[in-house]
């Protein structure tokens, strides 16, 4: 009897540890894990203070939605984002965004940083098409590059496209679809105005299409 009481015990003893390791593990108001919740951060940071780089990190397809509590919504996350960043001393940001200082394994610190780049990319498309322009592989790929030479990323990205082979246009067609873009068609049996190609370019914006 003293044996098996003994043993319930060391199991609840057990259990509280793995629950106390598990909340140090975890942000308590997002439901994230800590190193998700800080790569979000990061990218929000690298992507010139934009938390909402962060949020759509954590929308893309191809994270699906283990992250996700039933009772949190990526608008909760992305309060708390702001929130943290609002709140936090600023030497721990200059750290988190830091190749050097991160507190972030290398692996998530180069998916934040390529990250934030390609969701800059999409702010400068969305402008493009809310002036009326629809934005073709070939530039989409020479204002990434321009961009990244203009204003280097913290580490290098492992790889950058380019419009000489089919590894550029596999890049741009994932770019798009991980940036929720669509790809539209216009009738080319007779002429079709400059406005209304425009408003066919602001309707996939209205969208939310890039």
């Amino acid at each position: 009897m003293a044996d098996d009481l003994h043993e319930v015990r060391r199991a609840l003893r057990r259990a509280e540890d793995r629950k106390k390791k598990q909340a140090k593990r975890r942000d308590e108001d997002s439901g994230l894990t800590w190193q998700c919740f800080q790569t979000a951060l990061c990218i929000g940071l690298l992507a010139d203070y934009d938390m909402r780089a962060g949020a759509a990190w954590l929308e893309s397809d191809h994270r699906g939605r283990g992250w996700r509590q039933d009772d949190v919504e990526v608008d909760d996350v992305l309060i708390r984002l702001r929130n943290t960043f609002l709140e936090s001393d600023l030497d721990a940001l200059d750290d988190l965004r830091d190749p050097e200082r991160t507190p972030l394994p290398s692996s998530a610190f180069a998916c934040a940083a390529r990250f934030a780049e390609e969701y800059k990319l999409g702010r400068w498309v969305r402008a493009q098409n809310l002036a009326g322009a629809s934005v073709r592989t070939p530039c989409l790929i020479a204002e990434f590059q321009k961009k990244l030479q203009s204003k280097p990323p913290p580490v290098q990205l492992r790889s950058v496209p380019q419009t000489e082979n089919s590894t550029g246009r596999n890049w741009a067609f994932r770019w798009r679809r991980s940036q929720g873009g669509v790809f539209g068609k216009i009738r080319t049996q007779e002429p079709i105005t400059t406005a209304e190609s425009r408003d066919k370019d602001r309707g996939c914006v209205a969208e939310g299409h890039v």
